[in-house]
């Protein structure tokens, strides 16, 4: 298990941060079968959350004023 995660026993959820800053955090969320990539918006008036299925197994992100940038090996 990673550094940076997080894990919930009793729902079966692992969360790893993929970056943050002022913005926004962006977060891999693990459950039993699937995952998903969350985009959380500090200032929810500037843009609503996002939600991304993790298809790729990303590894790395960036999040900026101009969009959000997902990485995964190759």
């Amino acid at each position: 298990m990673n550094p940076n995660c997080e894990y919930d026993e009793l729902v079966g959820n692992m969360h790893r941060v993929l970056a943050w800053n002022m913005l926004a955090s962006v977060a891999v969320r693990q459950q039993f079968d699937y995952s998903v990539i969350d985009v959380d918006f500090s200032n929810k008036s500037f843009h609503r959350n996002i939600v991304i299925n993790d298809d790729h197994d990303y590894q790395m992100a960036a999040v900026s004023y101009s969009g959000v940038i997902l990485a995964s090996s190759g």
